[in-house]
């Protein structure tokens, strides 16, 4: 069952980038709404799946991209905590993009409140601590 919900969500998301890209609609739109009778969502934002695999990269140490990066940074120097540094940031982003004359919708501004408090959740979770190290999601120094 595993096999059949993978492979699912990569022709759902293949699917979803035909759509985009060609403005016609997909043959594997049924899959899709399989897939959320299944209880799995296909949105591409989806705030949790996005906080699980920043959280998973970000605490497997394979190296944060440049929000996650500016995030972590941040929270090294100001003692800071992940949920109030990260939100602060994609808050920032948001308005930014809004005053450039980008769209606002209520999706963005859920995953720009909800992103930060789900990594700090997920980061404790998901890290690979190496001997005598200890994760700081806090910010607080030991």
């Amino acid at each position: 069952m595993g096999q059949d919900i993978i492979g699912d969500l990569k022709q759902v998301a293949c699917s979803k980038l035909f759509e985009h890209r060609s403005g016609q609609v997909s043959t594997h739109r049924r899959r899709g709404e399989l897939l959320h009778q299944r209880g799995f969502s296909t949105q591409p934002a989806d705030p949790q799946t996005n906080a699980v695999a920043t959280a998973a990269y970000i605490g497997a140490r394979l190296g944060p991209g440049p929000r996650d990066g500016l995030m972590t940074g941040l929270v090294r120097r100001t003692g800071g905590s992940v949920r109030l540094v990260r939100t602060t940031i994609e808050i920032a982003v948001v308005i930014t993009g809004w005053a450039l004359g980008g769209t606002l919708g209520i999706a963005t501004v859920l995953y720009a409140l909800t992103i930060g408090p789900l990594v700090q959740l997920f980061l404790p979770h998901l890290t690979v601590r190496r001997a005598g190290s200890s994760l700081q999601t806090t910010g607080r120094r030991p």
